[in-house]
């Protein structure tokens, strides 16, 4: 029922997913870039004096190499988009270098196997190790499958050579045997992980254009309810609520009036010409009172043809009642069969006073339009 009433704007909410997804696969993968100096000289200590110091050197250089620009490309990347202004073509061009930079530094991981040389304690201690830094960087990589499908290829080809290549030791084969099963079951877990995040991701996002559209929806719903139809006012309703806030409020000095204005005989506009003629004249008439306000005071459409504004603190009063009622009654009206109306109105006016309710203030402003009324209509009487 919901989803049919509120549409979510899903290209909205494809873009700002697309866009999150890459900021925190770039996040990730730059901690993982970071990182990788203290799981390699681990691996350095473990082996050191059993491998040639030239070949771990030359292997440490160059993952420091490629850890490096993959520090500096993600930093380039989260720097760049922090306002979330770049396109996205070039987002996805982006994820898609460090994709390549990460695979890279899979392969160089994965070259250490090359120091063991054929000695057993090594290549056991070496495949330990990287196997502990596979399972936690395909962590970081859930946001892309393409990723971590990547990263694993590259990370367990030299190795798989290696240790399936080694016909002298069985013990190598078996090794190579449990470690391309390890990564292929993990690579199922991971796939499997990485689809609930991701469409966990997009569901955040989904739920939170639903949340905006219905808070959008709900402030349209109550600037309709507060509206009325035909001349765009604020409703009675909202006319009493403001009248009560202004009752309420203490200005001694120059105390708030309610206006009530009405226009004069208005039934007999909508006998004589009809009621889209009756429409227009107060369509016309709401029109002017509104250009004749003070900034900040509001005219309500009390029902019928009867209006009300509210003068917050206004010590003239009078001036302002008067010009309401000249702004109406001095430009005739013209119908749409080009028909020139004198329209005129009467005002009711009355000084709220804090100690009445605001339904006494009304009635009075009520008792004083009667009597303007009464007095020959086209006028300002005050309570």
């Amino acid at each position: 029922m919901t989803d049919a009433i509120v549409a979510v704007d899903e290209a909205t909410v494809a873009e700002a997913f697309r866009r999150e997804r890459a900021r925190q696969f770039m996040r990730r993968q730059r901690l993982a870039a970071m990182s990788g100096a203290g799981p390699a000289g681990y691996l350095y200590w473990l082996v050191a004096g059993q491998v040639p110091v030239r070949s771990v050197l030359v292997w440490a250089v160059l993952l420091v190499l490629v850890d490096s620009c993959s520090v500096v490309h993600t930093s380039t990347y989260l720097g760049a988009d922090h306002r979330g202004a770049m396109p996205l073509d070039r987002i996805r061009a982006r994820v898609r270098r460090q994709i390549a930079l990460q695979t890279l530094a899979g392969v160089v991981w994965g070259s250490a196997t090359v120091w063991a040389n054929g000695v057993w304690i090594v290549l056991t201690t070496v495949v330990m190790v990287i196997t502990a830094v596979f399972s936690i960087a395909v962590i970081g990589m859930l946001h892309y499958r393409s990723a971590f499908t990547t990263f694993t290829v590259g990370f367990w080809l030299t190795p798989a050579i290696v240790l399936l290549g080694d016909r002298s030791d069985p013990n190598a084969v078996r090794l190579g045997v449990g470690t391309v099963v390890l990564a292929v079951a993990l690579n199922f877990f991971v796939w499997e992980a990485s689809r609930q995040l991701v469409d966990g991701l997009y569901d955040r996002f989904r739920v939170a254009g639903l949340a905006q559209e219905l808070r959008t929806l709900a402030e349209r719903n109550i600037e309709l309810a507060s509206r009325d139809d035909l001349t765009g006012l604020l409703s009675r309703r909202e006319g009493m609520r403001r009248l009560g806030a202004a009752t309420e409020a203490e200005q001694a000095r120059d105390p708030s009036a309610v206006l009530l204005i009405d226009v004069d005989h208005f039934k007999r506009v909508n006998d004589t010409y009809g009621h889209p003629a009756g429409d227009l004249v107060l369509r016309e008439v709401a029109s002017r009172l509104a250009a004749s306000v003070r900034a900040g005071d509001q005219v309500f459409r009390m029902g019928g043809e009867e209006f009300m504004v509210v003068l917050s603190g206004c010590a003239a009063r009078e001036e302002v009642a008067e010009r309401l009622r000249g702004a109406v009654a001095d430009a005739p009206i013209t119908l749409d069969d080009a028909t020139a109306l004198r329209i005129t109105v009467s005002v009711g006016m009355a000084v709220a006073d804090p100690s009445e309710t605001p339904a006494r203030v009304y009635a009075r402003a009520d008792e004083a339009l009667y009597r303007a009324k009464e007095a020959g209509r086209n006028r300002v009487v005050a309570a």
